[in-house]
């Protein structure tokens, strides 16, 4: 999948990759090149997933990881509960020439089944965790289309009596975030804005390349790293970590003993960061992606 599939085959998702989709439970979603401009016959294959298979929200975990360096904060454990269908990531955009040059508009679309959907998922999330739940949204402005996520959001929480329930205006929580992430559980969010908050709050505990993503929806997930392909980074100096630690999400999701296989993932792999058996480009040292892979799976086959 991707735009070097779409120059080979004529489509960036061929329907093949879709047909094994829809015969499985789960995938595993790496990173696919895709242009920063509009490209005529391109569509993001990922975003085709999330809705030919009806992925409605987006669960990103961003935890204080066992490392003590620069950038890596300490006691953040923070859930993002991302609505994944919508906002103005439908792509309904048009443009028009006008007597003052040309207008670019977007569609921005928000319906009650969604966020509705979306809230009930973030809700049950905060039961298994600290029963705190924020509702992050902008319908000081956007009234109509922000307040019918919001009021949806507070509509499913009087199901969820046990659950505490607060509100922040985007702009405000991101302030407060950055300086002290350490009060919030549960984030609940529309669309573009889980795309950013998700992002940044990546951010404060080691950066893009150390956590990853689930997309849900009714039966079927779809897990990924968050980073993209980091056209910048050569490819053989790329940080594994994101991706590893994707397949324990991953197993976690598909396996009984899926939990435990994932806390060994990431035992082996803080283990050979915090001893410095290899030391990453974005931590400063020059281990390249084989050796950090390499140093990986030798301490991961030692944790019985």
């Amino acid at each position: 999948a991707g735009f070097n599939t779409l120059m080979r085959l004529g489509q960036a998702l061929p329907p093949e990759t879709l047909d094994t989709c829809e015969t499985c439970d789960a995938a595993l979603f790496g990173p696919v090149f895709g242009p920063t401009r509009s490209i005529p016959g391109y569509f993001a294959p990922y975003v085709l997933l999330k809705r030919k298979l009806d992925l409605y929200a987006q669960l990103t975990r961003c935890t204080s990881l066992p490392i003590v360096a620069s950038g890596f904060k300490a006691g953040v454990d923070v859930l993002i509960v991302r609505e994944n269908l919508e906002g103005f990531y439908i792509q309904q955009e048009t443009l028009e020439e006008t007597a003052h040059g040309r207008s670019a508009i977007a569609l921005r679309r928000v319906t009650e089944q969604n966020s509705t959907l979306v809230a009930r998922c973030a809700f049950e999330q905060a039961q298994r965790r600290r029963k705190l739940l924020t509702v992050v949204h902008k319908s000081n402005i956007l009234t109509v289309s922000d307040g019918l996520f919001r009021e949806s959001c507070f509509s499913v929480a009087r199901e969820f009596p046990d659950v505490t329930v607060e509100e922040q205006i985007t702009e405000a929580f991101i302030c407060s975030m950055i300086r002290d992430p350490s009060p919030y559980d549960v984030i609940v969010t529309p669309n573009m804005f889980g795309d950013f908050l998700s992002e940044a709050l990546a951010a404060l505990v080691g950066g893009l390349q150390y956590h990853s993503q689930c997309n849900v929806g009714g039966r079927f997930i779809l897990v990924h790293p968050i980073h993209g392909t980091a056209d910048d980074i050569a490819c053989h100096t790329a940080n594994p970590a994101s991706m590893l630690r994707s397949v324990g999400l991953l197993l976690e999701h598909l396996v009984p003993e899926g939990r435990e296989l994932a806390q060994r993932i990431d035992r082996a792999l803080f283990g050979i960061l915090q001893d410095r058996i290899v030391v990453p480009y974005d931590m400063g040292g020059s281990s390249d992606t084989v050796q950090i892979t390499d140093a990986f799976l030798e301490r991961f086959e030692k944790l019985v």
